[in-house]
């Protein structure tokens, strides 16, 4: 015997499934629309003085589109805005290979650890 409860679960289930599907055929018809229109990418929201930093955040805090706030980076909160090149700006530590067997600079001067 299934109860009134049991019911309720199960429409509240189908009733999420479906609105899921409805927007993923929303989703797949805009990008359909974009690619066609010439839109098929997305442009770079990061700062030209951001790329490649490895300060660099670039979330939106908010809850509300027109009250976001994106934060940049730690330093600079709403992105280097001089023209100059920021004074911040490190760039991201990139992996050794195994055939290179290379020592970073910063690691092959100091002999502590």
């Amino acid at each position: 015997m299934t109860t009134p409860e049991d019911v309720f679960l199960r429409a509240n289930l189908r009733f999420r499934q479906r609105a899921y599907q409805r927007w993923h055929e929303s989703q797949l018809k805009r990008q359909i629309l974009r690619s066609q229109i010439g839109f098929h990418e997305t442009p770079v929201s990061r700062p030209v003085a951001c790329t490649g930093c490895r300060f660099y955040h670039g979330h939106a805090y908010g809850l509300q589109r027109s009250q976001r706030v994106t934060l940049v980076c730690a330093m600079h909160p709403y992105g280097w805005q001089a023209p100059a090149p920021c004074p911040d700006w490190q760039g991201t530590p990139t992996p050794l290979s195994a055939q290179d067997g290379a020592v970073p600079s910063e690691e092959a001067g100091s002999g502590q650890r």
